[in-house]
């Protein structure tokens, strides 16, 4: 089963896990694993071999031809003491493919964070390089105590407490003899240079203060006359025309008749 992590794949992933947590346990003899690169896909790591007899027989696995990586479990400290420690192995074999190693420089990054826990990560090219003293002294280093340094030293297997020392006498101290005077002239002793007085801060300087001019009297405006009404032009009422009164025609005056004198029958 192929499982990614980041740029890589993990084959047999549960596998791989339950070999670090073996070597990372205190109760379980396995001290180191060793995890190659699957031929058949690029970038996938898996497990190689385990085993439970250190650095020297884990170095057995890295041939001039290998690349890939190593994790390894050593105990530090004296023998008051016993601290595990992990070591994170890059190997880059002198035979190994130029491409392959060109990959590893960035793929083994996400490698040591899969890994996670380890005190100290080396690279090598070669097997003799891996040297459980130079090894040690890098954990030692790393972890900033030296278990050296205490009352108690591991000598042949053993641990030795340093010999008492033995008790020191007081004896009376001799006064010291005059010293005989030089002959040759002591050269003249150098004046004290003079050390430089920091000038003091100039006093701060207050501006005067400048008076605020008075305001200037406010003229209250001048009511604005109230608007004239103009008087409407009173309505000019057209005179109406006088009657004509037509002048009546003068009543014609008949003719009158002459009378006719009867004429009297005869």
């Amino acid at each position: 089963m192929i499982t990614p992590f980041g740029t890589i794949e993990i084959k047999d992933k549960a596998r791989l896990d339950e070999a670090l947590a073996a070597v990372r346990s205190d109760s379980d003899p396995t001290s180191w694993l060793v995890m190659s690169y699957d031929q058949s896909r690029q970038g996938c790591i898996q497990l190689k071999a385990t085993g439970q007899g250190g650095v020297n027989e884990m170095k057995e696995h890295f041939e001039s031809a290998f690349y890939g990586y190593g994790y390894l479990r050593v105990i530090s400290g004296d023998a008051e003491s016993h601290r595990p420690k992990f070591v994170f192995i890059i190997f880059q074999g002198e035979n190994a493919p130029a491409l392959k190693k060109g990959r590893m420089s960035f793929q083994s990054k996400v490698v040591e964070q899969y890994v996670k826990h380890f005190h100290v990560s080396v690279q090598v090219s070669s097997a003799s390089d891996l040297v459980e003293d130079d090894l040690m002294l890098k954990v030692k280093r790393c972890s900033g105590a030296d278990y050296d340094a205490g009352s108690n030293k591991l000598i042949d297997g053993y641990i030795r407490s340093p010999a008492p020392s033995s008790p020191s006498v007081s004896r009376p101290m001799a006064s010291p003899s005059p010293s005989p005077k030089a002959t040759s002239p002591s050269p003249p002793a150098e004046e004290p240079k003079p050390v430089p007085v920091p000038a003091p801060a100039p006093a701060p300087v207050e501006e005067p203060k400048q008076e605020e001019p008075a305001p200037a009297p406010v003229e209250e405006a001048a009511p604005a006359p109230a608007p004239v009404e103009e008087a409407a032009p009173a309505p000019v009422e057209e005179a109406a025309p006088a009657p004509v009164e037509e002048a009546a025609p003068a009543p014609a005056e008949e003719p009158k008749q002459e009378e006719v004198a009867p004429v009297e029958s005869q």
